[in-house]
């Protein structure tokens, strides 16, 4: 008789009940550590809370999708394996966070854990934007491409991936985003912040869409090496036009014209990365609740992909409008933005949420919510 893993609570009661784990745990979490006026053992919003969240998801990257938790390969008992895991990756996020706002602080006032209004830590938070792509784009998009091809095994490909995302990643920071917030640089930035922040979210979520596309259309290359190309280059064709889409929506559309006008017209572009932070927690969640991969899987491929898509627009829209205009304001009391009856930060939030979502799956692999039975 073979075993197999199947769901606890049924196809549809576990990412339903997964969501509201998620959901549940990130908002007490939340108020406890960020909420503006209940936090258990802080009063500041938003740092220096923001920069650990996005920190720990990258560092989890590292360990989970890089170096695949080849170091904790050892304990394979639930939940001690998640536990140690977890506790090594907070460890190295807050070594992270001192290299970048203590150690490099200390010569580059750019990062300085004390300088006014916290841009230290958030110019070390957006190092993190630009991570998620070029480590990850080893991780999903190439599939360990050319390491595993040269015949390298963990630890030493998730090694390698470490080392060569560092290198593109830093490149990159220096030039879109570090002139923005450096005290004495000369250097002219390549666009403004706003528009730096959204076009390079776009280009995220063209990544992270993989979650529930299959790697498509990268995966339709025939060689690796043409997958490896078409996918760098593809986030950023792809990514420039998801973010035109999505600010034309957003102007013409969601974003209220009085709104924008508080706001000005200038910040508009954020919110195309505040918008597509709820897609990124659906592709996620949605990528990461099913044993047989995202539902639905019983089409044609592209049948699949496109319903998926639909729900994730769905998805983005019901959930942008209900956290902006409720949510964080009436249950997260964060502040309004611009005196209007918008509240809050959703890329604070929703990565929490993210996080909440990566931890149970990667650390403790979703404890509880499948069970093994018996197959003749």
């Amino acid at each position: 008789m073979a075993e197999e893993r199947t769901y606890r609570f049924g196809k549809v009661g576990n990412p339903v009940i997964q969501f509201f784990i998620y959901l549940f745990s990130s908002t007490i979490l939340y108020w406890a550590f960020v909420d503006p006026q209940i936090g258990w053992f802080s009063k500041t919003y938003e740092q220096p809370w923001f920069v650990f969240f996005f920190w720990l998801i990258l560092v989890l990257a590292w360990f989970a999708f890089g170096g695949e938790m080849w170091v904790f390969h050892g304990i394979q008992k639930q939940p001690w394996r998640g536990i140690v895991s977890l506790a090594t990756m907070v460890a190295v996020t807050l070594l992270v966070i001192w290299f970048f706002c203590g150690l490099w602080g200390h010569f580059d006032p750019t990062f300085a854990w004390s300088r006014e209004n916290h841009l230290g830590k958030v110019a070390a938070s957006f190092y993190v934007l630009i991570g998620f792509v070029f480590f990850n784009n080893w991780y999903v998009n190439w599939q360990h491409y050319p390491w595993t091809d040269a015949g390298l095994k963990q630890p030493w490909v998730g090694l390698a991936e470490w080392l060569t995302g560092w290198v593109v990643t830093s490149v990159f920071y220096m030039f879109l985003v570090y002139p923005h917030f450096a005290p004495w640089s000369a250097a002219k930035p390549l666009m403004s912040f706003p528009v730096t922040v959204g076009w390079f979210y776009a280009v995220l979520e063209i990544y992270l869409f993989m979650f529930i596309f299959d790697n498509w259309p990268f995966s339709a290359c025939d060689k690796r090496w043409q997958q490896a190309i078409f996918s760098f280059f593809g986030l950023f064709i792809f990514g420039t036009v998801l973010y035109w889409i999505n600010l034309f929506l957003l102007k013409a559309i969601f974003l209220p014209e009085a709104f924008q006008k508080a706001i000005g017209a200038e910040n508009v572009p954020l919110y195309v990365a505040q918008f597509e932070v709820f897609t990124s927690a659906f592709v996620i969640f949605w990528g990461t609740s099913f044993l047989e991969g995202p539902w639905p899987t019983k089409y044609s491929p592209h049948v699949n992909r496109l319903i998926r898509l639909i729900l994730a627009i769905v998805w983005s829209i019901v959930f942008f409008y209900v956290y902006y205009l409720w949510f964080a304001g009436s249950i997260l009391h964060e502040p309004a933005i611009a005196g209007t009856a918008w509240h809050g930060n959703a890329l604070g939030f929703l990565d929490w949420f993210i996080l909440i979502n990566l931890i149970w799956y990667c650390c403790f692999g979703q404890m509880g919510m499948y069970k093994t039975v018996e197959k003749s």
